[in-house]
């Protein structure tokens, strides 16, 4: 049955569907009636771009063949890559004698192996992308396994040699006949592609029926052929990336040499010459921290520089030179107070000499934080500072900058100690340091570098050694962190190379010093079982008085009786048995020995490396006092060193030398101990207390 118009009129119009063909021709006047605008409503024609190179391929194939013949294989590699027509003309069987001539273009280069086509050859030594993952820029080529890979697929696409079994047949056998290739982007040991090893089993599998020491000989013949060929592409590999990289410094350097005549033209002559000092590499002193003219983003492009270019980057090299003033500025008046400071090192050395008598002074550090001498530094730039500034300084006003600075040196150590050590009834903190009970012990490590008296780990200290110990005023190189701490670093005139490498001179402190209590206690004991007072009895009278004594644990309390053999200690070496073999017990009892039989003690302890058979080593315990606290000081030197540096270095012949004058024996160097030695000491009357 036919609809009416009635029916239709009442019927709903059609919903219009919105395309991307058709959607700009839409009118949107009414939101509720689209209508199609006819003149748009055909899809518009799609119109193509051609590349300069597309005329190309409707010239005649041999006219287009004699073009690419003139080409390098790479560039012929890149244009297979261009577009499909390309790659679907270069990559032709036809198109064989095209590889043939580009790579005639190459006589160094070595021939194509017969196992690989020309386009695979090309794209192994000219290529860039990853075998296995193809990501672009990978330069971990092998030709003698014949492949590219990057660092993450090298991973699984390589098995070490390491993995095989020299006693297992199989394995025996792709070592041999399995290229492997020697190292691999640094990494040691050998490797082989895991397609290569499990396409030889799989021949070897295919050829069980076959004579397979025929098969196995002719893999051998063929993996020694690609060592060969594949050591002689690596030479080539090798030398060919080389004069790529000199073309390249070439070109870099020509555009260089082209912006900075641009540069001298715009007014910043000074700037570039300026830019020249830094990086020359001698001069870098402090190191730059200025972005140099040849590592500039705009500047180190490997392209000549055009006109289009450089209007490109002129604003930015503006700014450059901008930031390089500023540097400049900055650089200039570190160079000015750096001098200066330099001075007064200089002049406290000359101090330094003519003071010898003053053995405990502040290192060139402390007097560089001087308030005073930072005064003088902080001076204008403009201001001239001679060394004679530096001098009048000193003769005014050092002296009491060094009693107020050994006063508070003084003080820290000495608060250091405990309470039990005794306190001199007026303000002497030197009183109470001298004292034997006064045991320190050093947490740093700068005095293993130098000293060779040391016995063992332990290593306590009595005075003077604790005070002139070289772990309160040196340390090694960038160990602290700080902005100052590098120019101190690089300040030659507070190096100490020449006997403690890589390490300088610092601001004196006694942080690396601790009080060792139970050393202390020892020693009260000791002192004790020789009569003494711990409260009045000092390191020095006590090394003076040079007892001998007897350990009454070790005896199991037995004491000397005319009769027994006993063990005979110094009273430092006392200490050193007590912490090492009784674990600072302060408990334990000695006994000093008679006077008669501490010499008899004393004669054998003179004869006993020569009983032992030791070897008599010249000791280090001697400094030189004209290169006291220098830059050039040598550090702990035996007499025989001594006589001939003062001969060779200073002029002074053996008969002229003096003690105190040329030298003098180092303040940290305790006296020499003997060795231990067992005698029968006669009967004494016990006067032990603990």
């Amino acid at each position: 049955m036919n609809a009416t118009p009635e029916k239709d009129a009442k019927r709903p119009q059609k919903r219009f569907k919105i395309t991307a063909s058709n959607g700009s021709g839409i009118s949107r006047e009414n939101s509720n009636h689209l209508e199609l605008d006819p003149s748009t409503s055909s899809q518009p024609k799609r119109v193509t771009v051609k590349g300069r190179l597309a005329a190309l391929l409707s010239l005649p194939l041999d006219v287009l063949f004699e073009i690419f013949g003139h080409l390098l294989p790479q560039d012929i590699l890149h244009l297979s890559r261009l577009t499909k027509e390309f790659r679907n003309l270069i990559l032709a069987k036809s198109a064989r004698p095209i590889w043939k001539d580009a790579f005639a273009n190459i006589p160094e280069l070595p021939m194509c192996p017969q196992e690989m086509s020309l386009p695979a050859w090309a794209d192994l030594v000219f290529g860039s992308h990853c075998h296995s993952c193809f990501s672009s820029k990978t330069r971990n080529v092998d030709f003698i396994l014949r492949v590219r890979l990057c660092a993450p697929c090298a991973k699984f696409c390589l098995i070490p040699a390491k993995q095989f079994e020299t006693g297992r047949k199989m394995d025996k056998v792709i070592l041999r006949c399995v290229p492997f290739t020697s190292k691999w982007s640094g990494r040691t040991g050998s490797f082989c592609m895991a397609k290569a090893k499990d396409a030889f089993k799989q021949q070897l599998h295919n050829r069980q029926h076959e004579d397979i020491n025929a098969f196995v000989q002719g893999k051998k013949a063929e993996i020694k052929a690609r060592e060969e060929h594949g050591k002689a592409c690596k030479a080539w590999y090798d030398e060919a990336v080389k004069l790529k990289a000199a073309e390249v410094d070439k070109v870099r350097r020509k555009r260089k040499e082209a912006i900075i005549i641009k540069l001298i033209g715009m007014g910043f002559k000074s700037e570039v010459e300026y830019l020249k000092q830094l990086e020359n590499p001698k001069c870098q002193d402090p190191p730059v921290t200025m972005l140099l003219l040849g590592d500039h983003p705009d500047v180190k492009i490997s392209k000549p520089l055009t006109e289009r270019m450089w209007n490109n980057m002129q604003g930015s090299m503006i700014d450059y030179m901008h930031e390089l003033q500023q540097y400049r500025i900055k650089d200039d008046r570190h160079k000015v107070k750096q001098a200066r400071k330099d001075l007064a090192i200089q002049q406290w050395y000359s101090y330094r000499q003519k003071h010898l008598e003053k053995p405990f002074v502040p290192s060139p550090v402390d007097i560089l934080e001087w308030d005073e001498v930072k005064r003088i530094v902080k001076l204008p730039s403009d201001v001239k500072v001679p060394i004679e500034k530096f001098e009048a300084l000193f003769d005014e006003s050092l002296i009491d900058f060094i009693h107020d600075w050994k006063k508070h040196e003084l003080r820290k150590l000495s608060a250091c100690c405990p309470r039990d050590i005794p306190r001199p009834p007026f303000p002497c903190h030197l009183s109470r340091l001298q004292l034997a009970v006064c045991v320190f012990t050093c947490q740093g490590g700068v005095h293993e570098l130098e000293y060779e008296f040391i016995p063992d780990i332990y290593y306590p200290m009595w005075y003077p050694e604790f005070l002139h110990h070289p772990c309160n005023s040196i340390c090694m190189k960038h160990q602290f962190e700080g902005k100052h701490n590098e120019a101190l670093d690089r300040n030659a005139n507070l190096s100490v190379k020449h006997y403690i490498r890589h390490c300088r001179r610092k601001a004196w402190s006694s942080e690396q010093l601790s009080f060792d209590e139970k050393a202390s206690r020892v020693v009260r004991g000791i002192l004790g079982g020789c009569g003494l007072d711990p409260e009045t009895t000092s390191a020095v009278a006590l090394d003076k008085l040079d007892p001998r004594l007897v350990c009454l644990k070790c005896s199991f309390g037995a004491k000397p009786d005319g009769e027994r053999r006993f063990s005979v200690w110094s009273w430092r070496n006392a200490v050193q048995h007590c912490m090492k073999s009784h674990f600072g017990d302060s408990q334990i009892r000695w006994q000093k020995l008679m006077d008669a039989s501490a010499s008899e003690a004393k004669v054998l302890e003179a004869k006993e490396r020569i009983k032992k058979g030791l070897e008599t080593t010249p000791e280090r315990i001697w400094r030189c006092t004209r290169c006291m606290d220098l830059p050039f000081d040598l550090g702990l030197m035996s007499m025989e060193v001594i006589r001939t540096h003062c001969q060779s270095d200073h002029g002074r012949p053996e008969h002229q030398l003096a003690q105190g004058k040329d030298y003098y024996r180092a303040l940290e160097c305790p006296p020499k101990q003997p060795l231990v030695v067992k005698i029968i000491p006669k009967e004494v009357t016990p006067t032990i207390e603990t």
